[in-house]
């Protein structure tokens, strides 16, 4: 086979699953890629003044949304930004429509750069509960490692001590040397109420041990935690310390820093 003859096979593929049609609002552009509900992906193309604008219906974020699945913040719209980047798309967030802005007439390049953004954002469907988890973790551990550079270790998934083996934290802030007011503290990542209350036990135990020499802290991930419900005050009421983390990662960072570092210094 030639270039040209793969050339072509390739090119009857593509065009044969594409469709274009004008509708009253501008053309609507029909993919060969499927989307998570096992329906064409598609797009449509309209003119707005001198300017031009690629969307897709909303439908499928919607959807998700519907479903509980929260998509205006934390890690699934940090995914969302990144897929869609290279074709120069956002979500609005009113609508919930996956966007592009062109200054000009949209190109072929542009809207097949269009379609398989809509495609890799099909993917923040098939997130799972761990992998959400996962992604703050990884964000709310660099802030903590940024804000407490060389004033002490942060450890990832492990109990303060074997006394306390039972209720394992999601990071332990273990300051260096003797500072003076420094304490080890159990650094719980929340976004659901479960966790406030794996705090709220750690924080019973120490007292039922008396001990002084352990603080805990809650990182909660963002406001979609109910902490008017009476478990998240009862928890809030009995621990160190509490901050929200998604925008305002630095602050929120130095905040449980400081739980266990009284003294340390704001980072540049």
């Amino acid at each position: 086979m030639t270039p040209g003859e793969l050339r072509d096979a390739l090119c009857s593929i593509f065009c044969g699953d594409l469709t274009v049609r004008e509708v009253p609002a501008g053309l609507a552009v029909s993919a060969m890629f499927e989307g998570a509900d096992g329906d064409r992906l598609g797009c449509l193309v309209e003119q707005h003044g001198l300017g031009w604008g690629l969307s897709d219906d909303g439908a499928f974020l919607g959807d998700l949304e519907g479903y509980g699945v929260d998509v205006r913040k934390g890690g699934r719209a940090d995914f969302l930004a990144r897929a869609l980047r290279p074709a120069g798309a956002r979500v609005d967030p009113d609508t919930l429509q996956i966007v592009a802005d062109l200054e000009g007439e949209p190109s072929a390049g542009d809207i097949l750069a269009f379609l398989a953004a809509l495609s890799r954002a099909q993917d923040v469907a098939f997130w799972t509960k761990e992998r959400v988890r996962s992604t703050f973790k990884e964000d709310a551990t660099r802030a903590l490692r940024e804000v407490l550079g060389e004033a002490a270790d942060l450890q990832g998934s492990t109990a303060v001590d074997a006394r306390l083996a039972e209720i394992p934290a999601d990071l332990v802030i273990r300051p260096r040397g003797s500072g003076e007011g420094g304490a080890v503290t159990a650094v719980f990542l929340v976004q659901a109420l479960d966790a406030l209350q794996e705090a709220l036990l750690l924080a019973l135990e120490l007292r039922a041990q008396q001990r002084r020499d352990v603080r805990v802290a809650a990182m909660i991930e963002d406001n979609s935690v109910n902490m008017s419900a009476a478990k998240a005050v009862r928890a809030v009421n009995r621990i160190d310390a509490v901050a929200f983390f998604r925008n305002d990662e630095k602050e929120a960072a130095f905040k449980i820093a400081r739980t266990a570092i009284p003294n340390l210094a704001v980072a540049a």
